[in-house]
């Protein structure tokens, strides 16, 4: 990445390493590369007990504060809200996730320091109570999006739903994610053909469906889910009562290198997840050649499509036999080659959000924050 001026930016999300998601990968692929590029770089994120209050990770400094209710990480730490109410010491403040309360807390610095916003916005909640609770929350969050100087959409189906709902296409620009480094690791000797899943383990990520489907494939085939969360229990249940326990491998977190090997292990890489607003985990499938089958849900489509990844992926109804189908489809056809993936690296990424946070101080200048 080509070196740019020095820019100082503060990263506020709800969570990060040694959290594992989709924001949390973003932060972490973002911040590193804007930091290797010259920019100071702070990470401010909220944790339960464990993790240190504060360190340097990858030339970024690490503010950690602790959750008075660890189980509930939308909800903002007193001492992230404090923090930021005094932030003095930057020239952008960058907010993620829309759908959790640290980016509003992170709002308060609008009119003092340009705010951008990354929603990863989905339009709707995870399970009925979140659904409920994000209507309540749409006024704040409307205020939320319009105090923004600058709002970036990580695909183009995202970018469309923040226009209709907030009215944002002006300030909306569209930075994907970012895929780099998709290593297939080893293979683990299987005795079964292995279909591989990537997913926090969420209502709306709709393992379910991937189990009922792997019923109704052949005992040859296995499937393995690489993730954790609270619907784990009832996944379990599921898979017992279904007959195909001893076919279901709940691998829970991983390594990266635990990872890399299960991607050269799996024939079929599947997703039936109900809303994303990019599909991280089907974008690292498809870069690293693994036939895909995944929920046709527009973020998965404009995936897809920005990878020009053609018959190597399969976009069907998250229903039980349309996706045992698309499975069976996919063992079918040769595999694709590794690499072959029109996507953007983070190192392209970051080299954008640059440019964007140079064109929100142009505009600015008075606002960002004042140098020592």
């Amino acid at each position: 990445m080509k070196s740019q001026p020095d820019v100082r930016v503060a990263l506020v999300c709800p969570r990060f390493a040694p959290d594992i998601g989709g924001i949390e990968e973003h932060v972490a692929q973002l911040g590193r590369r804007l930091a290797a590029a010259g920019a100071d770089v702070q990470v401010l994120t909220q944790s339960g007990p464990g993790p240190a209050p504060e360190e340097t990770l990858a030339g970024m400094r690490v503010r950690r504060f602790r959750l008075p209710l660890p189980a509930h990480p939308d909800l903002p730490a007193p001492g992230l809200v404090a923090a930021l109410g005094r932030l003095d010491d930057v020239d952008v403040v960058h907010a993620h996730s829309y759908h959790a309360l640290p980016a509003l807390a992170a709002s308060m610095t609008a009119g003092r320091t340009p705010l951008v916003l990354t929603p990863h916005f989905h339009g709707a909640g995870h399970t009925r109570l979140r659904n409920a609770l994000h209507l309540a929350y749409r006024p704040l969050g409307r205020r939320l999006v319009a105090r923004a100087d600058a709002v970036v959409a990580v695909s183009p189906s995202e970018a469309a739903l923040l226009d209709a709902r907030f009215g944002a296409g002006a300030r909306t620009t569209v930075i994907p994610n970012g895929v780099s480094d998709v290593p297939l690791g080893q293979p683990y000797r299987r005795s079964r053909t292995t279909i591989l899943a990537c997913a926090r383990l969420e209502p709306y990520k709709q393992v379910d469906v991937l189990i009922a489907a792997l019923a109704l494939l052949p005992d040859r085939m296995e499937l393995v889910v690489v993730g954790d969360g609270p619907v784990r229990p009832d996944l379990e249940v599921l898979a017992a009562r279904l007959g195909v326990a001893d076919r279901v491998v709940f691998a829970g977190h991983v390594s990266d290198a635990e990872l890399a090997r299960w991607r050269g292990t799996a024939s079929v890489f599947a997703s039936a997840s109900s809303h994303e607003s990019f599909g991280l985990t089907v974008a690292e499938a498809l870069a690293a050649g693994i036939p895909t089958v995944a929920s046709d849900i527009a973020a998965h489509r404009d995936v897809v499509t920005m990878a020009g990844a053609g018959p190597r992926a399969q976009l069907v109804p998250a229903e039980p036999a349309t996706v045992a189908a698309a499975v069976g489809a996919a063992l079918d056809r040769p595999r694709p080659a590794a690499g072959a993936c029109g996507l953007l690296g983070w190192d392209e990424v970051a080299e954008r959000t640059l440019a964007l946070y140079g064109s929100v101080l142009a505009r600015a200048p008075g606002l960002a924050g004042a140098r020592p």
